[in-house]
Parts: C-alpha cells; sequence; structure tokens
C-alpha cells in the first residue's frame, strides 16, 4: 500500500534541509510549468484554426472567451483552495485517506455548483454583449460560439481538482501527460470540424468551440481514470460515496477559494483595461502592448508553477504542524522564484530584439515602431516580473496556511488603488504614453509584493499556523 508522499525528517540540519526542500519545491514546479504553458497551448490552438479559417471570427471568439474566462477566475479559485486541504490532511496523517477523500469530492461539489450558476449567466451572452455596446452581428456570433464552450466550465473545473489531488500526492507528471494528449485531440478536433476534414461536417467557429470542449471532456476523463485506475491513487477512492455531504469542508472551500477567485478577478481586470489604455495612444502603442503581454502572460507560468507547488509543500509542513518545515518550504520557494525572476528580467532587459522578433513581420509597415516600443515597454515588464514572481510564490505558501483574504487585500490596495491611478495619471497627465500603463503595473506589483513578504515574515506574531491547524482540526 502506498504512503502519504514522504517529508524529510526535522532532525536534519539547516542547510542540508534547505536544499533539500529546494530540490522538492523544484521536482514539483518543473512539471507544473510545462503543464501550465501546455494548457496555454490549447487555446492557442483555436486561435490559430479560427484566424486561418475565419480572421473576422476571432473578435467574436475573443469576445465570447474573456467573458468565460472571467467567470472560470473564480471558479479556478474555488479548485485551488482544495490544494491546501488535501496537503494539511497528508501532512496531518491521522485519518489523511478519508480527509483526502472528502476534501476532493467537497471540491468537486463546489466547482460543479459553481459551474451551474455560471453557465446561467453564460446563456445570457447575447444580452451581455450588446449591454456593452457591441456590435449587434458581432454579439449573436460570439453568443453562438459561447453556447457550445460554456459547457467546458464543468469538465475544466473538475479536472482543476483532480489535477491539485494528484500534485499533492507528488505525481505531477501524470497531469502534463493528459494536457499534452488534451492538445492533440483539441487540434484534430478543431481540424476535422473547423475545416470539415475526416468525414465530418464544416463547422466553423462552432466547431473549434466542440473540439474545445471535447479536448476538455478529456482532460477530465484522464485524470479521473488514473484516479480509478493507478494504486496510489485508487486508495483515496475519491469518487467514493460521492452524494455524501461533509457540510463544514464544503463551506471551508467556499471561505478559501472566493478570495483566490476574487484576486485572480481583479488582476484579469487590472491588465484587461491597461489594453484599453494603451489603446488611446495608436495601434502602435496597442500592438506593443500585446507583444509584452503575450510575453509576459508565459513568463507568469513559471512563478505560478512555483506558487502551486509551494502551497502543497508549505500545507504538507503545517499539516504536521511543523513551523520550522513551513519555514523552510516557503523560502526555499521564495528563493527559487527570485533566481527565476533573474533569468526573465534578464533576458527582457539584453535581448529583447530575440523576444520580440517572433511576434512582428519584419518587412511589415510600422514594423519598427512597434518594435521600438515593445521594447521600452519590455524594461519595465522586467522589473514587473521580479516583483510578480515574489508575491505570487509569497501567496502560495501563505495559501497553503489557508491564509487566502490578505493576498485579496493586498491585491486591491497594489493593483486597484495604487497601480491604476498611477498608470493612468502617467499615461495622460504625465505625457509617458503607454509607457505609463507599465510603470503602474509595476509600482502596484511592488507594493504588492511587499505586502506579501511583510505577511510571510510576521507569520508567527499572527499565529497563522495555529490557526491553520485548527481549521484543519475542526474539518476532520
Amino acid at each position: 500500500m502506498m504512503s502519504a508522499p514522504r517529508i524529510a525528517a526535522v532532525s536534519v540540519p539547516a542547510r542540508r534541509r534547505w536544499r533539500a526542500e529546494a530540490r522538492a519545491v523544484f521536482a514539483l514546479a518543473w512539471p507544473i510549468v510545462l503543464g501550465n504553458l501546455t494548457h496555454m497551448a490549447i487555446f492557442a490552438t483555436d486561435t490559430a484554426f479560427i484566424g486561418h479559417y475565419a480572421p473576422h471570427a476571432l473578435a467574436a471568439a475573443a469576445l465570447a472567451t474573456n467573458l468565460m474566462h472571467m467567470l472560470m477566475s473564480l471558479g479556478f479559485g474555488l479548485a485551488m483552495a482544495a490544494a491546501p486541504m488535501i496537503a494539511n490532511a497528508l501532512g496531518r496523517g491521522r485519518h489523511a485517506v478519508r480527509d483526502v477523500r472528502r476534501s476532493v469530492r467537497q471540491a468537486l461539489w463546489v466547482v460543479w455548483a459553481y459551474s451551474a450558476l455560471a453557465v446561467c449567466v453564460l446563456w445570457q451572452g447575447e444580452a451581455i454583449f450588446l449591454l456593452f455596446g457591441q456590435d449587434a452581428a458581432l454579439a449573436a456570433e460570439a453568443a453562438g460560439y459561447l453556447g457550445v464552450i460554456k459547457w467546458m466550465i464543468f469538465p475544466l473545473l473538475g479536472f482543476w481538482v483532480l489535477r491539485f489531488f494528484i500534485l499533492t500526492l507528488n505525481r505531477p507528471r501524470i497531469t502534463l501527460v493528459v494536457t499534452a494528449g488534451g492538445i492533440v485531440v483539441n487540434a484534430a478536433g478543431n481540424y476535422a470540424l473547423v475545416f470539415g476534414h475526416f468525414g465530418a461536417p464544416e463547422m466553423g467557429l462552432v466547431g473549434s468551440g466542440i473540439a474545445s470542449a471535447l479536448a476538455s471532456a478529456f482532460l477530465f476523463g484522464g485524470l479521473a481514470a488514473a484516479c480509478l485506475w493507478d494504486r496510489q491513487f485508487r486508495r483515496y477512492a475519491v469518487f467514493g460515496r460521492f452524494w455524501r455531504a461533509d457540510w463544514p469542508r464544503f463551506r471551508e472551500l467556499w471561505r478559501l477559494g472566493l478570495p483566490i477567485g476574487v484576486t485572480s478577478a481583479m488582476e484579469g481586470l487590472m491588465f484587461g483595461g491597461g489594453a484599453f489604455v494603451v489603446g488611446h495612444f495608436g495601434a502602435e502603442s496597442l500592438a506593443a502592448h500585446a507583444v509584452v503581454m503575450q510575453l509576459s502572460s508565459f513568463a507568469f507560468m513559471i512563478p505560478l508553477g512555483l506558487s502551486e507547488a509551494a502551497t502543497i509543500r508549505v500545507g504538507l509542513w503545517a499539516g504536521r504542524g511543523d513551523d520550522e518545515g513551513v519555514t523552510v518550504a516557503g523560502d526555499a520557494a521564495l528563493t527559487l522564484a527570485a533566481m527565476c525572476a533573474v533569468v526573465t528580467a534578464s533576458a527582457m532587459v539584453f535581448a529583447p530584439g530575440l523576444l520580440i522578433a517572433p511576434f512582428l513581420e519584419a518587412d511589415a509597415p510600422g514594423t519598427a515602431a512597434v518594435a521600438d516600443l515593445a521594447a521600452r515597454f519590455l524594461l519595465f515588464a522586467a522589473l514587473f516580473q521580479v516583483a510578480d514572481c515574489v508575491q505570487m510564490v509569497g501567496a502560495g505558501a501563505l495559501r497553503g496556511l489557508k491564509d487566502t483574504r490578505m493576498h485579496m487585500a493586498f491585491i486591491l490596495v497594489g493593483h486597484l488603488l495604487l497601480a491604476t491611478p498611477v498608470g493612468i495619471g502617467l499615461a495622460f497627465a504625465g505625457g509617458f504614453g503607454g509607457l505609463g500603463v507599465w510603470v503602474g503595473f509595476t509600482v502596484g506589483l511592488f507594493c504588492v509584493a511587499a505586502l506579501v513578504l511583510a505577511r510571510w515574515r510576521a507569520r508567527h506574531r499572527l499565529g497563522l499556523l495555529g490557526r491553520c491547524m485548527r481549521m484543519t482540526e475542526a474539518a476532520a
């Protein structure tokens, strides 16, 4: 019988223990990072096929996808709440199998209940688009696409719950393999249903939506099959007694998950709103902004993966009540984040041309101006990466202690109350143009990073570990 993930003994000398923990965090994080990049590739595949079929359909797809992602961000927060609960139960040891099973089961209840609410909202997609002043024909086309992809929410959020279960059991490569398979399913589905190959009808934009829904079902089905067939996972019987309620755990998932989801939504609001501000300064500024945002999104997968690994490793130690283990795990993750930030920031500062070139056609009119603006934006994006790595991984470590509300408050202060007025003020009143938005982003993220680090350093005085242990005991 397989046991819960092993954790190094407390008696190991501090330096050796730190190195062992850093290796454990890295070993868990790198497949997560690759998996996150692979997941991004699924959506990029849709964009590529739709663009080749009918470039004008990209606008409708973007409209529908943006609304979908706004609601998905809240659901992702609810799914992510499962990670510290599962990790705490495994670290605690006593009744671990039962508690893990109940946490996974109630997490599925929560995300599927939320999915039902989200689908009801998305059903009114066309009315929502018209309410915000979109063209009637574009709104109708986007609503048709949305009518298909809205069903992705159920399997995608279920996939994220099972993914966190498997990651916490230290088997990240399974999630990477399944996600890679999702790309194949999505690409094959798009090829068949968008263009009408393999005897399938030519369905265009709607066909791409069906392909995405099928790929999402494959992602959930792949991890569900692993949970049922793999010996290590099977002992937890995560689908056993599925209809048995555990209301304290159900409420705890909402309490932990809603702040994570709201945080993600606020971040999306700030970065999405930045494009509208930059757009006031012309097409070249907006194009440069889009290129740098795409590069930043890829770089963001590194701190996101480290953040998830930090949540799991800190959560495992917190479940055991091991304060030293919590400290070592969190500090190791933060150190790795800082190292990665230096690498990505250096690439942006010293090799901007190499990073920008793949996004621009060398002979196209205006390319030189866009490249020059993008290189200037990248200087602040480099600083942005340093702060973003620290705040994301620090927030992940705090999530391992079931501390999620204050990060939401920090994001509110740093992004909406600081970055937004600074960015808009510099862009218009200060004459910085689009560059002012990136200065605002950077200032806001450094503020958030400082607040997150301060809370991490103050965790003993605030009694975060003791509170986490009491919450775990109460839900047991």
